[in-house]
């Protein structure tokens, strides 16, 4: 329609120039026809890939946050993808974790934050940020305490002017209630080779549900727990020193979920493998005169089920012949390993 005060052929000077500009939009737009059908084609084979780029970016996510760079392209090219090449799993050659795990604003902003421009530096932002555990970081020179104070800053509370809290302080156990209840973060910094036994329910999120709260049993007393609650361990030690010993939570996890955990779909069946590990893989099995026959059992065994102190294997195979004499069951049954 024609405005007021305006005149057919001003109208029609107006419309001309529309279709002008148009038509020049139009014609601007054509030789990106070209790019868009490769880009295309390239979403569509980014969506088969997808799997198996999942696949190396757990993967990533799992094993590889000790290592230092090198190690971890040597996993991510030369195991992870291998792997899934082998398996026929379409996978990505020489995926960039970096950009697949993380945008550009959000690295940006870590680097803001006082994070280093590098790409280990950035692979450890990414461990650390997505990680569902509580990171322990390796921070001799300072600049990752540096950038989670930067980056927590609006969630940090501050105890006797300080935002950082000692793994020796005495009130340790009363900061982490108070950081646990109110989803605040807590930096827990003088990491050495232990970390105090207390925090091992908090560690492995031994979390329990009642009604619509949750609670942490921290040294016999039901901690509120709130889901923003974060965690972080900073240490100045490059090197740790290894005394020779494995924790039993370290043998169960590798036992249940590294060695078994993938093997095991049923949700119910991985339940039970790792009540199995929690109950039965502990220092008390290497006990003498330990037996694994309950104390109150349901139904009476036949036979105390002991684990006895033979230096040969083929002991171990007449002591499990004579245990089976009472059952179907033929020793192939059991698990028999050279060692």
């Amino acid at each position: 329609m024609i405005a007021a005060g305006e005149t057919s052929l001003q109208w029609l000077m107006s419309l001309q120039k529309k279709m002008t500009q148009a038509s020049a939009l139009i014609n601007g737009l054509a030789g990106e026809r070209t790019r868009w059908t490769e880009d295309a084609a390239n979403f569509s084979d980014q969506k088969k890939r997808l799997v198996g780029d999942c696949a190396i970016g757990c993967a990533f996510m799992s094993y590889c946050g000790p290592f230092n760079q090198q190690f971890r392209n040597y996993m991510i090219n030369d195991k992870f993808t291998a792997d899934c090449l082998v398996r026929q799993v379409p996978v990505t050659r020489d995926l960039d974790v970096i950009s697949f795990l993380a945008d550009v604003g959000t690295i940006g902003d870590w680097q803001i934050d006082g994070l280093p421009t590098d790409p280990l530096s950035t692979q450890n932002g990414i461990l650390v940020t997505s990680s569902s555990r509580f990171p322990l970081l390796v921070d001799p020179q300072g600049q990752a305490l540096q950038w989670i104070q930067n980056k927590e800053r609006s969630n940090l509370p501050t105890f006797n002017g300080q935002n950082i809290v000692d793994v020796s302080d005495p009130k340790l156990k009363d900061k982490l209630e108070f950081c646990m209840g109110d989803g605040k973060s807590l930096i827990i910094v003088g990491v050495e080779d232990e970390i105090d036994p207390m925090l091992d329910p908090v560690l492995e999120k031994e979390i329990i549900k009642k009604g619509s709260r949750m609670y942490v049993n921290v040294s016999d007393k039901m901690m509120d727990y709130d889901p923003n609650f974060k965690m972080y361990f900073i240490t100045r030690l490059e090197k740790h020193l290894y005394n020779g010993e494995i924790s039993w939570d370290t043998f169960q996890f590798m036992v249940s979920d590294v060695q078994y955990g993938g093997k095991i779909t049923d949700s119910l069946d991985v339940r039970l493998f790792r009540t199995y590990t929690k109950e039965w893989l502990t220092e008390r099995t290497c006990e003498e005169n330990f037996s694994f026959n309950p104390s109150s059992p349901i139904l009476k065994m036949p036979f105390e089920y002991t684990v006895p102190a033979f230096p040969e294997h083929s002991d171990f195979r007449k002591y499990i012949e004579r245990s089976l004499s009472w059952t179907p069951l033929r020793p192939s049954g059991y698990i028999q390993m050279p060692t």
